[in-house]
């Protein structure tokens, strides 16, 4: 069984306990949490439960899916993260949920997975380090150098770019919780407090310039971080990469000891692919997508819409704000995106904005959902070249990618499951 949550606090509220039984492990799941509301791809909250056991798991914006709880749940994450059409790039957990869990994604969606980083949890409960050199607050005057090094550092750690612009306004909101240290007026050196939980405090973005390494900047600028958390009454930790003994070194200095690896994954995708598009009654949608090789699964569901597990009577009845939709999962070395679209407009009838042929309502409207930026390309050029050669408007929006429910067993794969039925209601439906 699975819940989806809408509302952080709610998330937060409802599974204290078990987030209570390991702060430090739950620490970014509180953090998120706060911010979060609604529910979308890209944003989301869900826990799966069976007897006692619980697996909680959370991927906010750009940041990891997060997974804590018990391992033996993670075919069914798997299912419910692949069912519901939900981003994942990158997971962060114990090593062996992240493992499981990517594992058993890999059953349900071609791809493969690498760890970018596999870090060891540290903490301090005390320290006798004495700083030795001036550590400054982070400043206004610093945010364009600072910005730099935020890039920099998820370059060289994460293999990941950043649009200046986003990570300056990080920087921005950050600025009270960093420390840095300067040499000769340029800053070399920082580190930044991540405040959040009453107990426990991780220090984050342990970063020197590389033409000032092996010498102690590192250690000053933790150092003050570590004394200030501890001051405050909280236990500091952080993360450090096992794979670097000087940096380990570093921290057992300051009496960081060892607690338990995490790792950080990276999933990508292999040959698979999907695409949604809304075009009225989803069987007659589905239908002409079985002749093609390439194709490997047309879902029937709904999509677009802000309600959480919207049903066919639901939807039908239009109350909701999701339009009936189907998914394909197909393969773009054998069949392209290009082909997909054009099924899809000689399927619909794209100058109809109430409905499509005898099914009305907001339900049965056009729509196609993509964040690719070809694939965009791609459908606003078939649009143009039509509205053109027609004369005509057409309302089919472009609308980026949802969370995409599917709908009940029944509706799945119907014109293969019933084919004189679904001849009946093809024609009937005034596609022919």
């Amino acid at each position: 069984m699975h819940k989806f949550y809408t509302n952080g606090i709610d998330f937060i509220n409802e599974n204290i306990d078990l987030l209570n039984s390991s702060l430090i492990e739950t620490a970014f799941f509180k953090k998120n949490a706060q911010s979060m509301k609604g529910l979308n791809r890209k944003s989301y909250i869900f826990k799966v439960y069976q007897d006692n056991m619980i697996l909680l798991c959370l991927k906010y914006d750009k940041y990891p899916l997060l997974l804590f709880g018990n391992v033996e749940l993670c075919d069914e994450a798997a299912r419910i993260v692949y069912q519901y059409h939900l981003e994942i790039n990158k997971v962060q957990a114990r090593s062996i949920l992240a493992e499981s869990f990517l594992r058993a994604y890999e059953e349900y969606f071609d791809g493969y997975h690498s760890t970018l980083v596999s870090m060891e949890l540290m903490t301090c409960k005390d320290t006798t380090f004495i700083p030795s050199m001036w550590v400054e607050r982070g400043h206004v005057e610093y945010i364009d150098e600072l910005t730099n090094i935020y890039l920099s550092f998820h370059k060289e750690v994460f293999n990941e770019e950043y649009s200046y612009e986003y990570m300056k306004n990080r920087v921005e909101n950050e600025l009270e919780n960093i420390r840095l240290l300067k040499v000769n007026n340029e800053v070399v050196a920082m580190a930044k407090r991540v405040i959040g939980e009453d107990a426990v405090c991780p220090i984050s973005m342990v970063y020197t310039k590389p033409e000032y390494r092996d010498k102690v900047y590192a250690k000053e600028v933790v150092g003050v971080v570590t004394k200030d958390i501890l001051n405050k009454n909280k236990l500091p930790y952080l993360y450090v990469d096992k794979a670097n003994p000087i940096s380990n070194k570093l921290y057992s200095s300051l009496g960081f000891k060892y607690e338990f690896g995490i790792d950080s994954v990276k999933y990508e995708e292999k040959n698979l692919k999907t695409a949604i598009f809304a075009g009225g009654c989803f069987w007659c949608m589905s239908k002409p997508y079985y002749e093609y090789d390439g194709i490997y699964y047309v879902y029937s569901g709904y999509a677009g819409g802000s309600e959480v597990d919207p049903t066919y009577e639901e939807v039908k009845k239009g109350k909701t704000s999701h339009r009936e939709a189907i998914m394909i999962v197909y393969n773009p070395k054998i069949i392209s995106y290009d082909k997909l679209v054009n099924i899809y407009f000689n399927t619909i009838n794209p100058f109809d904005g109430g409905g499509q042929y005898i099914d009305r309502g907001f339900n049965y409207t056009c729509a196609i959902f993509t964040d690719n930026e070809d694939e965009i390309k791609v459908c606003k050029e078939k649009i143009n070249k039509l509205e053109e050669e027609f004369n005509q408007k057409t309302f089919v929006p472009i609308l980026e990618e949802p969370v995409f429910y599917m709908a009940e067993e029944y509706h799945q794969d119907y014109a293969i499951k019933n084919p004189k039925e679904m001849e009946i209601e093809w024609i009937s439906s005034g596609r022919n």
